[in-house]
């Protein structure tokens, strides 16, 4: 259906438009297929992109065929002005159009085409469904019913050879049913096979009683044994739908049959499954005929057993007698169920019950038959659609109802679900209309508007119900009412679409809004005016970013004006700039004279490709550097940054540089040129390891302190056992057993003490860069075990809440950093009196993260001070006891090495139903 808006816009609006500006560009803003055709050759002249990308036409506009030969159109339907219909059979299936024209002019027409396939394909399916069972009902000859059913669905199908096939009595052999198109010698040799879960397509179908698709019948293990018997008869494919009847029982199969192998499509399995059905409406008519022949009461039986449903109603509205098809529609197993069944069982609502009454007997007195569609329900409560006819048993004109009333049901649901999906397909193009961003509203000639979408609505403050009915004066003020008007009448009167700007003010947002309106005048068959369609396009954005370019403009002429000023600074600065191409040897386009001073090397040198910039990174280095190249390709950035990483100069010096890059991009967006500029930082890398190595020398008086507490025990123990064992001796009451378990825990005394002198080594080794996989959990146990002695010394009690946390990273550093967290809440007890001194150590994993929190019940860190704790040299001990590098190191590890984040801050908490306060350090670490 063409409303409206795509009426008056195509027909007048674009129409209009085109001939006078010769421009087809303006059907591209039309989200409908729409061409330019050639009414004499069928050439087609001009069409807007959405023609252009339906599957089907893109055949026809690259090979320049005929449109009228190919959407087999006859010019005298276009002159009588009918509805035309076309089927088109594209690569894989069949498409169905709607087509509309209008003259452009003498010559040419305007087409508009609509794809029409899905509401095409279900009215095909419904035709033939009505079609095939009205054949049912008259034809009395079986065989005739099956091969007509069989060349309706050949006919629906481009090349394909259908068959019916029917069950025997047993239920366990096929028989040829109907099958017009295939070879006798092939119908034969299929007859009275035998079903089988791998009998071919059919066998299986009806042995596992569910649809078999075989694609290729060459490759599929249910042909085997059919291979050359279809090979011979031509037959490629076949897919075969289990033939049901009303009670779920296989009666036979229904096949498709193609020529080469291929895969339904979705309309084709539709269409299979409706033959199946069909067949099963005829098989079971069929049969009921059969057993009608064999009744002495022949009308009962038919009654009975008729495909159409059909009650036979009292005057008092209780069911007589019904019929199982009438039984099944209302969800009863059987006719018997529904005998003394009150009707009113079956309305929705009382009210319904005796409205319906009325309704029917006013035209059942008269000897008329009375028709309808009416709502109703089965015995389960489930709503339906029935097509209901009735009429008096009695055939006097004035009929004795008390002889009965006879009904026949149709259930209609289906038909009703898919007037409804037209009926919602309908509301759906007018919210479009409504959902479009721009303003688009349609007034009469008086200026009193007839409607308008969602976003005119915003522009007065009221929804559409309220604008409607009302003019301009009704929400503007009588100034600007009055150019509105003024315009319309421009817009009446004038041959062209009215176009102009108006700043206008939203009423909700009083935000003020520039907008290009266009109006034009409205006519009807006669050429009368009725009205003025308008439609507004919001072109503030589009003004700004004009004058934005302006000023871009200006400025790219004043860069480039100063662009040797600006290259000349890093000629002279100590920084380097470098423009690579994105190639494998990182080609040097361009680089700046400093890099004699990093390099060694002449820009010639690097210009001429005596020397790649690529062989200049340092071997160990230049894997993550190019790693870091690719990140940047892949995710086509427009800016990073490389981790600093070592270059080798002319002289063979090692030097550390940071590397900041700007990507250059054509106009298909990909990267050609990397645009970077390189600082020298080995000083600052030098001065870091020298800081580093100072935080451990510092760590060393503590270590020192920490060793001698943890070896006091054990040697005291080592000497007590020495002197027992030599006093022993002495009075020769030493047997062989206690010196044996006197030399096992001296033993066992110089193993811990080994144990320890490893953790202390391995605390001060120099090792910072190896990572290797670590339990996060583990090495706080060991950092704890540095500390055990001094925090008992000075009754220090940690409480753990640590899980298992696995990191990539260097061991010795992460545990530098904590050493250092633990040694400072150490620190903060020695002049603080509390008796209770706890220190809490969290380790949890909150999404991609590990937490690490340490806190302390010291009373926390002055606030002057808590912005200067992690500053290189800042302490607040005496200069003879601390050196101020220990919680910058740790700030340095966590954000440098580990890409991490540390927060310090002072926290209340309670524990053990008491109030503390103390600094509380959270570690941040990326998995």
């Amino acid at each position: 259906m063409i409303f409206i808006f795509k009426f008056f816009l195509y027909n007048y609006y674009m129409i209009e438009r085109t001939k006078e500006e010769n421009d087809f560009t303006v059907y591209d803003l039309i989200p409908y297929s729409i061409a330019l055709v050639d009414f004499e050759s069928g050439k087609i002249k001009k069409y807007n992109n959405t023609f252009k990308e339906l599957a089907s036409i893109k055949k026809l506009i690259s090979k320049n065929i005929n449109f009228f030969e190919f959407f087999s159109i006859d010019k005298k339907q276009i002159k009588e002005n009918k509805k035309i219909i076309s089927k088109v059979q594209t690569t894989t299936n069949i498409k169905y159009y709607k087509i509309n024209f209008t003259f452009f002019n003498k010559n040419e027409i305007l087409v508009y085409i609509d794809d029409v396939t899905i509401e095409q394909e279900k009215n095909i399916i419904y035709e033939d469904n009505e079609k095939l069972l009205e054949y049912i009902a008259i034809e009395k000859s079986f065989n005739k019913t099956l091969n007509k059913i069989v060349n309706f669905a050949q006919k629906r199908m481009e090349n394909v050879k259908c068959s019916i096939l029917l069950l025997d009595e047993e239920g366990e052999h096929l028989l040829n049913g109907a099958a017009p198109s295939l070879p006798k010698f092939y119908n034969d040799a299929i007859h009275g096979v035998k079903i089988g879960d791998k009998i071919g397509s059919c066998g299986s179908a009806a042995f596992n009683k569910k649809r078999v698709i075989v694609k290729d019948i060459n490759t599929h293990e249910n042909w085997a044994a059919y291979k050359e018997l279809a090979k011979n008869a031509n037959l490629a494919s076949c897919w075969s739908e289990p033939i049901f009847s009303s009670n779920k029982k296989v009666l036979g199969t229904f096949a498709i049959y193609n020529e080469v192998p291929k895969a339904p499509n979705k309309f084709e399995i539709q269409l299979i499954n409706s033959y199946a059905n069909i067949t099963s409406i005829a098989i079971e008519k069929y049969q009921n005929i059969n057993e009608l022949k064999q009744s002495k009461d022949e009308l009962q039986n038919i009654f009975e057993n008729s495909s159409v449903a059909l009650l036979y109603m009292s005057k008092d509205r209780v069911f007589i007698r019904s019929n199982l098809t009438a039984a099944k529609i209302f969800g009863f197993k059987t006719q018997e169920e529904m005998i003394g069944l009150e009707a009113k069982k079956l309305h929705i609502s009382e009210k319904n019950y005796h409205q319906f009454r009325k309704n029917y007997l006013d035209v059942i007195k008269q000897g008329k038959t009375f028709t309808c569609d009416y709502p109703l329900k089965r015995i389960d409560g489930l709503h339906i659609w029935c097509e209901l006819s009735c009429k008096a048993l009695d055939n006097n004109k004035s009929p004795d109802l008390s002889k009965g009333i006879l009904w026949s049901v149709k259930d209609i649901s289906l038909r009703k679900q898919y007037e409804k999906k037209l009926k919602n397909s309908e509301i759906l193009n007018k919210q479009i209309i409504s959902a479009i961003p721009q303003l688009i509203w349609l007034k009469n000639e008086k200026g009193v508007y007839l409607r308008c979408n969602k976003e005119f609505e915003k522009l007065f403050g009221a929804k559409e119900e309220e604008i409607v009915g009302k003019s301009d004066y009704d929400f503007v003020d009588k100034k600007l009412a009055d150019f509105f008007k003024q315009k319309d009448k421009e817009a009446i009167y004038s041959s062209k679409i009215n176009i102009n700007e108006e700043l206008l003010e939203y009423k909700e947002t009083k935000e003020k809004h520039l907008i290009e309106t266009s109006k034009q005048a409205i006519k009807d068959e006669d050429g009368n005016i009725i009205g003025i369609l308008g439609i507004g396009f919001d072109i503030t954005q589009r003004k700004k970013r004009e004058e934005e370019l302006k000023k871009l403009n200006a400025l790219a002429q004043d860069l480039s004006s100063n662009q040797k000023t600006l290259l000349s600074l890093f000629d002279k600065g100590d920084s380097v700039l470098f423009n690579w191409k994105n190639d494998l040897s990182w080609s040097v386009d361009y680089v700046s004279k400093s890099v004699e001073k990093l390099l060694s090397y002449s820009t010639k040198n690097f210009i001429s490709k005596d020397i790649n910039y690529i062989d200049c990174i340092y071997e160990d280095d230049k894997k993550r550097v190019l790693k870091e190249i690719d990140n940047a390709i892949k995710n086509n950035l427009d800016y990073f940054r490389h981790e600093p990483y070592r270059i080798i100069t002319k002289n063979n010096e090692i030097k550390w540089v940071l590397n900041y890059t700007v990507t250059k991009k054509n106009p298909n967006n990909k990267i050609t040129n990397f645009i970077g500029y390189l600082t020298d930082i080995t000083n600052q890398i030098k001065n870091q390891e020298i800081m580093y190595q100072q935080s451990k020398i510092a760590s060393m008086g503590e270590m020192l302190g920490n060793i001698s507490h943890q070896w006091r025990q054990p040697l005291s123990a080592i000497s007590t056992l020495a002197t027992g064992a030599k006093l022993k001796k002495e009075i020769n009451v030493l047997n062989d057993e206690d010196f044996i378990k006197t030399m096992d825990s001296i033993n066992n005394q110089a193993q811990y003490l080994s144990s320890t002198i490893d953790d202390f080594r391995n605390f001060f080794a120099e090792d910072t860069k190896n990572k290797t996989n670590i339990n996060l959990k583990n090495s706080l146990e060991t950092t704890l075990s540095l500390v055990k002695d001094s925090y008992k010394s000075n009754n220090i009690t940690t409480i753990k809440n640590m899980k298992d946390a696995h990191l990539l990273c260097n061991e010795n550093m992460f545990i530098q950093a904590i050493l250092n967290i633990l040694n400072n809440a150490k620190d903060a007890y020695k002049n603080n009196r509390k008796k209770e001194k706890l220190v809490f150590i969290d380790l949890i994993k909150e999404e991609e993260t590990y937490i690490l929190t340490i806190k302390d019940n010291a009373n926390g860190i002055e606030e002057k001070i808590m912005d200067k704790i992690f500053e290189p040299y800042f302490t607040t001990k005496h200069q003879s006891q601390g050196t101020g590098i220990g919680l910058y190191m740790t700030n340095q590890i966590i954000t440098k090495h580990f890409k991490g984040k540390i927060i310090v801050s002072n926290e209340e908490f309670i524990y053990n139903n008491k109030s503390y306060k103390g600094a509380c350090f959270k570690i941040i670490l990326p998995i």
